[in-house]
């Protein structure tokens, strides 16, 4: 995205809604004109071109914007319901009746669950609502009426039918002393909760998530016996039938005793490049995701050597954002270095996947992936690997630093003296856990150093108005001058091409 066609007030390019719905009042003409890319400068964004004060949640948003560097790349539609930003019809078809596209769920402990293989696929489409219950059956056409068979008084869904039941409810009762969990959570929890439940029976050493399993089944089985052979539903019979099938389960198949495998332990530290070769390493991390986000590296040589090192921060951003900001930076300094052999390492798996594989034009992060590529492809020979994050600590500790940096891009000839013990470890092939009192005196020392800097800012500011006023000068060359601290704020600069349009003017003293 280089954001030249997208109108910063009136597109939704930053949030479901545009910007302009969150002012009170109507845009001026200049405003109404303003594009994205007009508050981007070389990809950096400038706050200044913005005449409507916005929140700093949302200024931090803006700053985190991907726009491309290097200037490839051309605005385009992302779809949001998708990860990846391409249209998707079931996504569309999710998004009209209000259910999320993209729920965050874990469905692998169902096939951890000690039963049979018929059951757990049978739970995994209870889960998911999707077993043929009449309630289904009846919004697909196929039959007219949606009420249970057992109660003949509600509808059948799946709840309904393990749960609210009567005829189940009765079996349910009878096995409540036997360490089920409840029922007052939603039926996706109530079954996991039960499956994954590592109470025993009271009067048997059987598991209670067997027993759970083949509860439900077994009254799955029988509520289809008696819709399509005419059985009767016996809730006495179908208990006795449960022990039965759990007993038979259970002497065929028991708990496998742990394994007692001796795990092998393996060293993980940072690994020196090869001969002519320097590694790149970065880290991104974020106060939440998303939250507040930095990034930070470092450029090694074949002998571990220090070149070059950076923090930046991002702003509010997510952790995938800010490993591939990260990256990004770090081959920009690899490549305005002049280094011809480059292995990166990167300590995001999802990261290394989207530099290395086929990704689509529409999502969300393409500028940013785009940037990679193409230094990547201008460096004659790289190569992407990813490292553990024990061998990634000095990157790691720079992402720390970045959080608390005064400004938004450092960079370091030499290791900063919170990093020493962690570069020095790195050079001896051993690990150090991040210490933030180690990290947090660096961080001191370069506010200190910051302040230094806008101190002798504030007294070359001073020094210039006194030499474009000598008159002054003259005037109260008898009193000591005590300067205004109030007038040379560090955000102020003159324009020597534009004259000051001010006077001076001396009161009389009474």
């Amino acid at each position: 995205m280089d954001g030249n066609s997208i109108s910063f007030w009136k597109d939704c390019w930053l949030f479901d809604i545009p910007l302009n719905s969150i002012l009170v009042g109507p845009l001026s003409r200049s405003d109404e004109d303003l594009q994205v890319a007009d508050v981007f400068s070389c990809a950096d964004f400038n706050s200044s071109l913005i005449s409507y004060p916005l929140p700093d949640t949302i200024l931090e948003t803006i700053k985190a914007n991907p726009i491309s560097k290097i200037g490839l790349g051309n605005d385009s539609y992302s779809w949001k319901g998708s990860r990846d930003g391409s249209f998707s019809m079931k996504v569309a078809y999710l998004m009209a009746k209000g259910v999320n596209p993209n729920p965050v769920m874990n469905w692998n402990w169902i096939w951890k669950i000690h039963t049979l293989p018929k059951i757990q696929c049978f739970i995994w489409l209870l889960c998911y609502e999707r077993l043929k219950t009449l309630d289904l059956l009846s919004r697909l056409g196929i039959v007219e009426s949606n009420v249970c068979p057992m109660c003949l008084v509600a509808k059948e869904t799946c709840d309904h039918l393990c749960r609210e039941c009567p005829s189940s409810s009765f079996i349910w009762h009878t096995f409540f002393s036997q360490g089920t969990v409840g029922s007052s959570n939603s039926l996706f929890q109530w079954i996991k909760d039960n499956c994954l439940s590592k109470n025993m029976c009271p009067t048997i050493p059987i598991p209670w998530g067997t027993v759970f399993s083949f509860i439900l089944w077994s009254i799955w089985l029988q509520r289809n016996n008696k819709l399509y052979s005419s059985n009767v539903f016996e809730p006495n019979y179908i208990i006795s039938i449960i022990w039965d099938k759990v007993f038979e389960f259970y002497s065929a198949s028991p708990l496998p005793s742990p394994k007692n495998t001796q795990k092998e332990s393996r060293l993980v530290c940072w690994e020196k490049p090869p001969e002519g070769y320097c590694k790149l390493n970065t880290d991104g991390s974020a106060h939440g995701n998303p939250g507040l986000a930095s990034a930070g590296g470092v450029i090694r040589d074949h002998m571990g050597r220090w070149i070059v090192g950076f923090a930046c921060k991002i702003g509010y951003a997510s952790c995938l954002r800010a490993e591939l900001w990260g990256i990004r930076e770090g081959l920009l300094l690899a490549y305005q270095r002049n280094i011809q052999n480059l292995i990166v390492g990167v300590d995001s798996f999802v990261a290394t996947q989207l530099l290395s594989c086929c990704f689509s034009p529409h999502h969300p992060l393409y500028s940013l992936i785009l940037d990679c590529r193409e230094i990547l492809s201008r460096i004659p020979r790289t190569r992407i690997q990813h490292v553990y994050r024990e061998a990634n600590q000095c990157a790691d500790a720079l992402t720390a630093v970045a959080h608390s940096l005064p400004v938004d891009f450092v960079s370091f000839d030499c290791s900063p003296p919170g990093l020493l013990l962690y570069y020095e470890a790195d050079m001896r092939g051993t690990y150090r856990q991040i210490d933030p009192t180690i990290v947090h005196p660096s961080i001191a020392l370069l506010q200190e150093r910051f302040k230094q800097l806008e101190r002798a800012k504030e007294m070359r500011q001073e020094k210039e108005l006194l030499r474009m006023f000598p008159e002054s000068r003259q005037i109260n060359a008898a009193m000591p001058y005590v300067p205004c601290r109030s007038l040379f704020h560090p955000v102020l600069t003159l324009q020597s091409e534009l004259p000051l349009q001010c006077t001076l003017k001396r009161e009389a003293s009474l």
